[in-house]
């Protein structure tokens, strides 16, 4: 076990640039009324510990939506959330809780910049919700899934992709809290990865293999 990030083995190694955290059922059910459809105390924990992890820059992107279900800034993070109207809300209050509204464009700009010139100094995560999956997941260098084992109600989903551009790494932890079954799985985009690519024909099939 990683003595630094619960719930992460010695063998994942996280990287530099943009990653993606998500939790998500086998339907690739993500929220239900801009909440998260269950209750798991190590998810969260793991979600804290991995998105403050690096010793530089730590930084997140998140929907509006996805802001206003935390109520709050992220601490120990820079906080970008993408907005239609950032004007609105951008202040030297929210700079001063390191919280910056930004729109597509300026969004993009951030995640290219972890990609270039911000890449040696931090991370920038993909935090939610589904437009931000969809828009920027190709960027990412790692994914992070917390599969929850079952079928819940929800009304947003991650966005359909290409599992074989994927390594699976590894997963680990299969366990229950409150009832739930889940299992935490990291991979890596195939860019970097010196792991296999997935072979599964469809997110099902694959899901079922990582959860056993």
């Amino acid at each position: 076990m990683n003595t630094d990030i619960p719930y992460l083995s010695d063998k994942v190694t996280l990287r530099n640039g943009v990653g993606l955290i998500v939790a998500m059922d086998r339907n690739r059910g993500i929220g239900l009324n801009n909440q998260l459809p269950w209750r798991i105390k190590a998810d969260m924990q793991r979600f804290k510990a991995i998105t403050t992890s690096f010793p530089g820059v730590n930084a997140v992107l998140m929907g509006r939506k996805t802001f206003d279900s935390i109520g709050k800034p992220l601490p120990n993070r820079i906080n970008y959330v993408l907005t239609s109207t950032p004007e609105k809300f951008n202040s030297s209050e929210n700079e001063a809780k390191q919280l910056f509204f930004v729109d597509k464009d300026g969004a993009n700009r951030i995640v290219e910049s972890f990609c270039g010139i911000m890449r040696q100094k931090g991370k920038l995560w993909l935090i939610g919700g589904e437009s931000v999956y969809r828009d920027f997941i190709t960027y990412a260098d790692d994914i992070h899934i917390t599969f929850v084992r079952g079928n819940f109600e929800t009304d947003c989903k991650f966005p359909e992709f290409d599992f074989s551009n994927w390594s699976w790494r590894e997963s680990m932890l299969h366990t229950t809290e409150n009832g739930i079954r889940y299992v935490f799985a990291n991979f890596d985009n195939y860019r970097n990865s010196t792991y296999p690519l997935n072979k599964e024909k469809s997110f099902e099939e694959f899901f079922d293999k990582v959860c056993g």
